[in-house]
């Protein structure tokens, strides 16, 4: 919410990203080298405030730049994270293991300085949005145009009568210059005046164009009332509330905030960022589910390349508009759902596979069909607000719901209550999105336009 409402309108969407990867970076570093468990802990929760400069102002970016093809672009972003999953559990034991965990953060360190490559290849939109004419397009095109005109067709002016024409019109101009300074000083005077002198100043005179010099010489500061007086001070008193009232109008303006969808949209956000701990927790579930380490990351980079796939097709199909993306992430929450209450019967390896492709194909297009089902609901103008604010209540909701199930798993000693927890919180987050289009028209009802 702040890069998005502060930071990023100052530094633009390449300087956020340049900026932001080099304190990424730094933090990274500094973690690498934390002297005790609770620096570490304080470098990496300023990491993850840092990271919303790489994140929100990359996804902000890519409504403004695609129109028909923008499905496809936003799911673009997270199949890196898709190919990281394939990759990644067998680099990073390689890596550990020749040059230990402080070796592995200092190589993630340089790694993420590809951020800043990332921000400085980024191209304004105006770059894209306008394309000017070709000067030598323009070129040829007045000179073919001179060439069509007559040798003697030119104008007969007498000597110097363009010199005389133009010394006209420039005493012409001035005199309207004169006169609208004239005017506007008084007005300007009779402002300052008013304040001054604590009058009030007569808005029918003002709107209707009238007010000159000197009737604002007329204007009598005794001439107030006692209740104009109370007036007065009453709105002096009431200045702050009015003020705060409008920055809050203001925000919920730009985030959408004041839209019954959005808001519907916000609230289901809850129960569903229960994905994020389905996501970073599989592989340790498959190991309390009977999975070796070897083949709990064997799985992690199946559901990997099963999320990639998912979200390229997610992609192609959301462009279609077949169906709209908050249908889509309906049936995707449904369907995740119903699959987490059959984790209990996965007890081996072998059936531990069919689950994970199967979790992977709904959970991989979940997290691209949010974006597109914010800009459904807010439009492309109102997006980098709304995404950051849907953001922002998705990690406070994570960060309280995984301390409470981390506890729940140590409690039982086991995952199956955690997942039937999880199903029950997609169902109860798909009921919350099916009733998104009754706020639409809602909204539509009472003229809010997003």
């Amino acid at each position: 919410v702040l890069v998005t409402h502060y930071v990023m309108p100052k530094l633009t969407e390449r300087g956020c990203l340049i900026v932001g990867g080099i304190a990424v970076s730094l933090l990274t570093m500094g973690a690498a080298f934390a002297p005790n468990i609770g620096v570490f802990i304080v470098i990496l929760s300023v990491k993850g405030i840092v990271n919303g400069l790489n994140y929100v102002p990359a996804m902000a970016l890519i409504p403004r730049y695609f129109k028909r093809y923008r499905s496809r672009a936003s799911v673009i972003p997270f199949c890196g994270g898709s190919a990281a999953n394939i990759i990644a559990p067998f680099v990073i034991r390689a890596v550990r293991e020749e040059y230990g965990i402080r070796g592995c953060y200092i190589l993630l360190s340089a790694v993420e300085l590809h951020y800043c490559v990332a921000g400085l290849l980024l191209r304004p939109v105006s770059a894209y949005r306008f394309r000017p004419e070709d000067p030598k397009t323009v070129g040829n095109d007045t000179t073919a145009l001179q060439s069509q005109v007559p040798a003697n067709s030119q104008d007969l002016l007498l000597n110097d009568a363009a010199k005389e024409n133009h010394d006209k019109l420039l005493q012409v101009k001035s005199k309207e210059l004169d006169r609208d300074v004239g005017a506007t000083e008084a007005l300007l005077n009779h402002v300052h005046e008013a304040l001054h002198q604590k009058t009030v100043i007569n808005t029918d005179e003002m709107a209707d164009g009238t007010l000159t010099a000197d009737s604002s010489k007329d204007s009598n500061p005794d001439g107030q009332t006692q209740s104009n007086k109370e007036h007065r001070k009453e709105d002096v008193a009431d200045k702050p509330a009015v003020k705060s009232q409008t920055r809050w109008h203001k925000f919920c303006q730009a985030s959408g905030l004041e839209l019954w969808g959005f808001r519907c949209m916000l609230v289901s956000t809850i129960p569903g960022s229960v994905s994020s701990y389905l996501l970073n927790y599989m592989p340790t579930i498959c190991k309390f589910q009977g999975a070796s380490f070897e083949q709990a990351a064997f799985l992690t980079t199946i559901m990997g390349g099963v999320e990639l796939v998912s979200r390229i097709s997610t992609g192609f199909f959301a462009d279609t508009k077949v169906l709209p993306p908050s249908s889509l992430f309906v049936m995707i929450q449904l369907c995740l759902g119903i699959g987490c209450h059959f984790f209990r019967f996965t007890t081996s390896f072998v059936t531990l596979i069919p689950m994970v492709v199967y979790t992977a194909i709904f959970l991989g297009s979940r997290a691209p069909l949010q974006s597109l089902m914010c800009q459904e609901v807010v439009g492309p103008k109102k997006f980098p607000q709304a995404y950051s604010l849907a953001i922002v209540i998705l990690t406070l909701s994570s960060s309280i719901l995984n301390p409470a199930l981390g506890a729940l798993v140590e409690a039982t000693g086991s995952f199956v209550l955690v997942t039937h927890i999880l199903g029950t919180c997609f169902l109860i987050g798909s009921g919350m999105l099916a009733c998104l289009p009754l706020f639409v028209r809602l909204d539509a009802k009472h003229g809010r336009n997003k």
